[in-house]
């Protein structure tokens, strides 16, 4: 729990809410790009992406962009990609 609150506090006092409108602020493609990969950046915990994708969304952040975020956080596309057979 520590290393969650640690993230959220740099999410949340650090970065600008001007950066995570400029960043994440709307839904284009390039937009949850840049979330997916930031999201997976991060590589936390379930638990952890979903306090960080909503700090994110108080800060600012467009809702879709937020959940790739999340999504790009708990690396569940390339787990799930990695079990399909060849």
């Amino acid at each position: 729990m520590g290393l969650i609150r640690v993230r959220l506090s740099v999410v949340q006092a650090v970065v600008r809410k001007s950066t995570i409108v400029r960043l994440l602020g709307d839904d284009r493609p390039r937009t949850l790009a840049v979330a997916a990969l930031l999201g997976a950046a991060s590589s936390s915990c379930s638990y952890a992406a979903v306090a960080l994708a909503r700090s994110l969304f108080r800060k600012g952040s467009n809702f879709t962009a937020a959940m790739a975020f999340e999504i790009g956080s708990t690396n569940l596309v390339s787990n799930w990609a990695s079990s399909w057979p060849c």
